[in-house]
């Protein structure tokens, strides 16, 4: 009797363990299918990225083709937090860009004019060396233009919103009273990018899905925070 119950108890911790590398294996899965989904919305975007270097010339097709990437950041953001929360498809990730197409271009559009004008400004400093300051400013504008897109889209991402101007009091909001978990989104920007570009391949198939992950977790306190606001 002792045997069996001995048995059972194992059985039931085999497949404990079995679920718990299933479910490691459907993050890898949705990681994977968000960065390719995300990626088919930004074909020419990968296009130049991997032919054209990025100067003064070209910058202005990099913005144009980066339009697309808000929308598609805000579904591939609502895809990873239906699949975390239960089963995310290819259905959510295209309703929600559908859906929230207006909202993420509104505040997109606003944050890319700034980073065009900051990132124009680093491009012609190159030539130039008496400007450390101004440099500095455009670099701290280009910074907070990317974590304000971040938030916005982690936002919109988790709540109805329908108005922009809601959308933009309510990022600007939290960026002051949540700076902290608000600047992590682009240390983890940034740290993701370093860690993965050793290994390219990881980079182009799993990238985007996995920043959009921990994008979610690290946000997941501001959430709850708006949630009791509300």
């Amino acid at each position: 009797m002792k045997n069996s119950s001995n048995q059972t108890n194992s059985n039931r911790n085999d497949m404990y363990k079995l679920f718990h590398y299933i479910s490691y294996l459907n993050y890898i899965i949705y990681t994977f299918v968000g960065t390719i989904l995300f990626w088919l919305l930004n074909v020419p975007l990968l296009f130049l990225l991997l032919t054209m270097e990025l100067k003064i010339s070209t910058l202005p097709f990099f913005l144009l083709a980066a339009v697309p990437v808000g929308p598609a950041t805000t579904a591939l953001l609502t895809y990873l937090k239906e699949a975390k929360e239960k089963d995310g498809t290819f259905k959510s990730f295209f309703k929600a860009y559908q859906e929230k197409f207006k909202m993420s271009i509104l505040g997109w559009v606003t944050a890319l004019l700034l980073m065009g004008v900051s990132g124009t400004n680093l491009l012609l400093m190159n030539f130039i060396t008496s400007f450390d300051s101004l440099r500095w400013l455009n670099v701290l504008i280009l910074i907070a233009s990317i974590t304000f897109s971040l938030n916005y889209f982690l936002l919109l991402s988790r709540f109805e919103i329908t108005s922009f101007k809601q959308a933009l009091s309510l990022t600007v909001k939290l960026s002051i009273i949540k700076s902290i978990r608000c600047s992590l989104n682009f240390m983890i920007i940034i740290g993701s990018w370093l860690l993965l570009n050793f290994i390219p391949i990881y980079l182009a198939l799993f990238g985007v899905g996995i920043v959009g992950l921990l994008l979610l977790l690290n946000f997941e306190p501001v959430f709850e925070f708006v949630q009791k606001q509300q």
